[in-house]
């Protein structure tokens, strides 16, 4: 059975911060990104802000970040390596990101018609 675990990322100074980048740059638009300086600052704060690489036995598959508000879990960015998609590892990211707070959570979701890809992660949070 395979291991699916999220290890945060707090420094772009991390091995995996290449992998960061590159999956954010294959899932996203570029108006759905931060530039990189921006995106470091934050991950390097610390604080309400959290980056998050998501391995598979212990091998990179995925980024996932999200924002602590205190009263909720703003989910911001979900993507998975195209070598790695459509084996359900969206869902079970999820639902372990759930499982680890009391908290509710809110996702952000773009219009599914705007491309092929947006309408896999819009069906994918509405299941």
């Amino acid at each position: 059975m395979e291991n699916i675990s999220l290890q945060r990322i707090t420094n772009s100074e991390d091995t995996l911060w290449t992998f960061v980048e590159s999956v954010f740059e294959e899932a996203f638009p570029i108006d759905e990104r931060r530039k990189k300086e921006h995106q470091r600052k934050l991950v390097e704060q610390k604080d309400m802000f959290s980056q998050f690489v998501v391995m598979r036995d212990s091998i990179p598959i995925g980024i996932f970040s999200y924002w602590d508000f205190g009263n909720f879990i703003f989910g911001e960015h979900l993507a998975i390596s195209a070598a790695q998609r459509s084996g359900g590892l969206g869902s079970k990211i999820l639902t372990l990101a759930f499982e680890s707070s009391k908290k509710p959570w809110v996702l952000e979701v773009e219009k599914p018609e705007s491309s092929e890809m947006a309408a896999r992660r819009v069906g994918l949070y509405e299941r």
